[in-house]
C-alpha cells in the first residue's frame, strides 16, 4: 500500500512539475515584455514618463494545441501625453510555441520594432 501511494505521488509531483514549467516560462516571458514596454515608454517619451501601472484584462490560451497564448493589457503612465490623458493605453502580447517547444514572443505591441506585426 506504501509503494502504491509513494507511486502515484511521484506521479503527482512530475505532472505538476511539467505544468508549472510551462506557466513559469510564460510567466518569465510576460515579465521580460513588460519590462521592454517599461524601457521602451522611457526612450519614446523621455524620463519623465514611467510606466505607472499594469491592469491585465485577459489572458489565456487561444487554440486547443496550446500553442499560442494571449496576453491583452492596458496601462497607464505617470503623467498625461499632450492632449491625452496617459491612462488605459491598450497593449497585446501574443506568444507562440515553435517547433522544438521553446515559446517566442512574437507580438508586442509596446515594442516599435513590432509594428509591422502589429499592423498585419
Amino acid at each position: 500500500m506504501n509503494k502504491k501511494i509513494t507511486i502515484i505521488s511521484l506521479i503527482l509531483l512530475i505532472v505538476l512539475l511539467f505544468i508549472t514549467g510551462c506557466d513559469m516560462k510564460l510567466r518569465k516571458l510576460k515579465k521580460q515584455e513588460f519590462n521592454l514596454l517599461k524601457q521602451n515608454v522611457v526612450q519614446l517619451l523621455g524620463n519623465d514618463y514611467k510606466v505607472q501601472k499594469i491592469n491585465i484584462s485577459e489572458e489565456g490560451y487561444t487554440n486547443e494545441e496550446q500553442s499560442e497564448y494571449l496576453v491583452e493589457f492596458s496601462f497607464d503612465l505617470n503623467k498625461p501625453i499632450l492632449l491625452m490623458t496617459g491612462t488605459g493605453i491598450p497593449g497585446r502580447f501574443v506568444f507562440q510555441k515553435d517547433e522544438s517547444g521553446e515559446w517566442k514572443c512574437i507580438l508586442n505591441t509596446g515594442n516599435p520594432s513590432e509594428l509591422f506585426n502589429f499592423l498585419r
